[in-house]
């Protein structure tokens, strides 16, 4: 799935591009009137979720993407107001996390941040190239003066003049970050997970930590190359 490429197009759509296919538009404003209107049970570690099937052309798509089949997968859009996910078990014990920051089809929140300068650090220890995208964050961040690990620490973030997040946990990493973002390969030295294990093990997490999860606490608008303000317990 690496290898699909995802652009947005206007303020509702998704243009969806893989090699030796046609692009695939999805148009958000219209997904609830073009759907097939039926719902299908599906979950998410655990949680029990109904969701709406989007229809045989995504279906057909994805399916041919991934399995090279013409089905077995299917597209599903959750077109309502309030998710319905508990948190996460691994995250309970954090005293900010709330339960609608858990979204729906999320692993453990909506919202993530990484900061380049622990990207860097961590390329710095494996002495090879690693993409920041192999960590799946919403929003970079490259300070003003390089901090790795910096976040670790950080309270409260503001993106741009409006929308305000909270810290409320260390972002836990699995294979994932192994797969080449560029080939959907995976590193045959079990890196970077590998490297991770040997410094960022946190208390109360099985998994190296990288990132860190956001809640949402205030919307609003944000752009490429906004200002992030961060404040954060160091005394």
């Amino acid at each position: 799935m690496v290898l699909i490429r995802v652009s947005v197009v206007g303020d509702a759509k998704l243009c969806v591009n893989f090699d030796g296919m046609e692009p695939l538009e999805i148009d958000f404003s219209k997904m609830v009137e073009d759907a097939p209107g039926r719902d299908v049970h599906t979950s998410v570690w655990g949680t029990k979720i109904d969701a709406m099937l989007c229809g045989e052309k995504y279906d057909h798509w994805f399916s041919r993407s991934i399995l090279q089949k013409d089905s077995g997968l299917r597209l599903v859009y959750y077109p309502y107001p309030k998710p319905v996910r508990s948190t996460n078990a691994r995250m309970m014990k954090e005293p900010f996390i709330k339960q609608e920051d858990s979204g729906t089809f999320g692993d453990a929140t909506s919202y993530m941040l990484m900061n380049l300068a622990s990207v860097d650090d961590l390329k710095h220890k494996m002495n090879k190239p690693v993409d920041p995208l192999q960590f799946r964050g919403n929003f970079h961040l490259r300070m003003d003066k390089d901090e790795p690990y910096a976040e670790d620490k950080w309270q409260w973030i503001r993106i741009g003049e409006d929308a305000v997040f909270r810290v409320v946990a260390p972002c836990t990493r699995c294979i994932f970050p192994n797969i080449n973002v560029t080939t959907g390969e995976r590193d045959p030295n079990g890196d970077p997970l590998k490297t991770l294990k040997s410094y960022r093990m946190f208390k109360n997490y099985a998994s190296p930590a990288l990132g860190v999860h956001l809640g949402l606490r205030r919307g609003g608008v944000i752009t490429n190359n906004d200002v992030i303000y961060v404040e954060d317990n160091t005394p």
